[in-house]
């Protein structure tokens, strides 16, 4: 057995066999802690403070009898520690974009990058210039938006997005753009710089929309277009760097990540390979393991690196949070519940017998961070916790990160817990929670008028009894009521209305093209129908229906003026 004591030996006195042997048996089985006379012992640690062990490789861990789920505490063995950040955040912001050349800086003088390859640790401490990089093409590299329906308005900043329901369509397709089908490539529209799928020859799918920052190292936001504004093609560029921390790597091929190594390679494609959870690079004949990782990527013009997007810090990201909120007063939305917790970038805050508050009179974030410096009516406000529990309220609305489990601003780890919009009057209306099963309730009460245009179709309502903001409210005194989604799910709606007439009935419709003609001309948008032939009845209706941002929801009759107003209802609730 190992837990043998280790016998000790004066000056002079012979070595035998047995000593040797004897630590022999010590180390080739358990490894146990001894004290100083070379008795095992317990409690003894291994390193110490001043000379710690360095990396430890072990498949299970038994703490106090009990199994360590390993799961939640191994980190991969590829990943970037820390850096360069942004002045505001803790964002990483450690390649720095040329702006009137074609090359790049990794900046680590001033703070050392510091990366794990293949599980070893790198740190780089000097900064690393990266020249010579490819310009994007300058012929064939256009296209035109094609979409009548995009106007400049503040919605067109989230098309293309996965959450939304209008995908980027373009025309007059040039030739380089074409030749992208199937891969990720990036793109100028106006002032702005984002990542898009190629699905088609004439769409863009999967957009990660003002994904980059410039050379400044300030985010380059969504932007609004409209038709016939121009795409232009970027270059895009992957950034590797090696375990010497003074090597770098570039690659315009899209890599791929997957168990199988893609086919069809050419000499320089990546390939994370996720059986063995290493980077592999094809040499011509086949993937090799390869001491690099991958850090960022970067994109360039015709004559210059524009912009760049850091691989984010590894941190232990997790879905926990149970953060109910609601308006507390026209300026501030507050937690309703006590206890509550929410899991940031790696950080979990309990918020114990205090309520997290959001002032927007105090708390918008700083200029780079907001599409408008200053409060807006008539605007969605969305409600961050920093991952130094700081709240801040931004009207830029965060990306869905599945890959963190939570919903994050573009441009800094901050976690989007809720919505809260400002109305015409620049006053809060309801806060709602980005959880759905904390969110409020879509609640309108009582008829007041129909639409004007169309007869007695859209009607319109006395009391907004809402809770959520989950919805964009407009009552038009022409077209009647229409709510737009301003997050997605699955959502549970229904209409009741107290009808007059005999031939009374009610209609659910979602992306309606007219909701001002009759009912039965717009039946591909139909969600639910009640036709009722009893005068004075109760008439509902109502769907089950998944959403996604931009979709509207619309109510119609086909009555006259109901006999209790008061009876009329509309509700809608988010369910997941």
């Amino acid at each position: 057995m190992a837990e043998n004591s280790i016998p000790t030996r004066s000056a002079g006195e012979t070595i035998s066999a047995d000593m040797f042997n004897s630590l022999r048996q010590a180390i080739s089985t358990d490894f146990v802690g001894r004290n100083s006379a070379g008795v095992p012992t317990a409690n003894q640690s291994l390193g110490s403070l001043a000379t710690p062990w360095g990396t430890g490789r072990f498949q299970n861990i038994i703490v106090n009898g009990d199994a360590l789920d390993v799961s939640q505490v191994t980190a991969p063995q590829n990943r970037i520690i820390s850096g360069k950040t942004r002045a505001s955040s803790t964002q990483p912001a450690f390649i720095t974009p040329n702006g009137a050349a074609l090359s790049l800086v990794i900046s680590a003088t001033a703070t050392n990058l510091e990366v794990d390859v293949n599980g070893a640790n790198v740190t780089v401490a000097a900064d690393i210039t990266v020249s010579g990089l490819t310009a994007a093409p300058g012929s064939g590299n256009t296209a035109l938006i094609n979409d009548t329906a995009a106007a400049g308005q503040a919605d067109t900043r989230l098309w293309g997005e996965p959450e939304h329901r209008k995908t980027i369509t373009m025309d007059t397709v040039g030739a380089n753009i074409s030749a992208l089908v199937g891969k990720y490539a990036a793109f100028k529209l106006n002032s702005e710089y984002f990542l898009a799928y190629v699905n088609s020859a004439t769409e863009l799918t999967q957009c990660r929309r003002g994904y980059f920052y410039d050379s400044t190292l300030v985010p380059m936001n969504r932007g609004v277009f409209s038709n016939n504004d121009t795409l232009t093609l970027q270059k895009l560029g992957w950034l590797f760097i090696e375990n010497t921390g003074t090597t770098t790597d570039v690659t315009y091929n899209n890599p791929v990540w997957g168990f199988t190594s893609p086919g069809s390679p050419v000499t320089g494609d990546y390939w994370y390979d996720l059986q063995n959870n290493v980077w592999k690079r094809y040499d011509g004949a086949a993937f090799q393991i390869i001491n690099r990782v991958l850090i960022g990527t970067f994109i360039n013009s015709n004559t210059a690196c524009v912009g760049a997007r850091c691989i984010d810090f590894f941190a232990k990201y997790e879905d926990t949070n149970t953060l109910a909120l609601s308006k507390f007063s026209t300026e501030i939305v507050k937690g309703s519940k006590l206890n509550q917790k929410v899991r940031v970038a790696g950080h979990t805050f309990d918020f114990g017998n205090s309520l997290a508050t959001w002032n927007i009179t105090t708390d918008l974030a700083g200029a780079d961070d907001m599409y408008a410096a200053t409060e807006q009516a008539s605007t969605m406000y969305y409600l961050y916790i920093t991952d130094k529990a700081e709240t801040v309220i931004s009207d830029i609305s965060p990306y869905f990160r599945s890959d963190l489990f939570g919903e994050y601003h573009p441009h800094n780890p901050w976690r989007c817990v809720g919505l809260a919009y400002n109305d015409v009057s620049s006053d809060l209306m309801a806060g709602s929670s980005i959880a759905p099963e904390l969110d409020g309730e879509v609640y309108f009460n009582e008829f007041s008028a129909y639409g004007t245009t169309g007869g007695n179709l859209a009607p319109r309502w006395v009391t907004n009894l809402s809770t959520s903001a989950s919805f964009i409210y407009e009552d038009s005194v022409a077209d009647g009521a229409l709510w737009t989604c301003a997050y997605p799910g699955l959502y549970s709606v229904g209409f009741s209305f107290n009808n007059s007439s005999a031939t009374g009935s009610t209609w659910l419709f979602k992306n309606n093209p007219d909701r001002t003609t009759l009912p039965e001309t717009d039946l591909n948008s139909l969600l639910g129908v009640n036709y009722q032939s009893l005068a004075g009845a109760h008439s509902s209706c109502g769907a089950s229906v998944r959403l996604k941002i931009g979709d509207t929801i619309a109510a119609q009759t086909a009555s006259g003026a109901p006999t209790t107003a008061a009876a009329c209802h509309f509700r809608m609730n988010r369910v997941s």
